[in-house]
């Protein structure tokens, strides 16, 4: 009777090579390096739109501030010269 060992047969194991971890793990890096650039432009170009809304909200009020003060403010000279010109009796004055 002879005895029969098993040797394992390598068509038969399963799992990964050494390599094979080691190109994952270099493909898993890249991969990480870009989306990290990515993230860091997208920063750099939300701050920079930021920054450019904030100069238009500030453009945009300074014209709604100035647009109150022309309507609403007069000049001081114009109410004097309005009421003079109402009672005044000028033979001058065809309004």
């Amino acid at each position: 009777m002879t005895l029969q060992t098993r040797t394992p047969n390598r068509s038969l194991a399963r799992g990964f090579s050494l390599i094979e971890v080691m190109i994952s793990m270099l493909m898993a890096a890249m991969l990480t390096v870009v989306m990290g650039n990515v993230f860091i432009a997208s920063q750099v170009t939300r701050k920079a739109q930021d920054a450019l809304s904030e100069v238009q909200n500030n453009g945009r009020i300074a014209i709604s501030w100035l647009a109150y003060v022309r309507t609403y403010v007069q000049d001081p000279f114009k109410v004097t010269n309005q009421s003079n010109r109402s009672s005044s009796n000028d033979p001058g004055d065809y309004e």
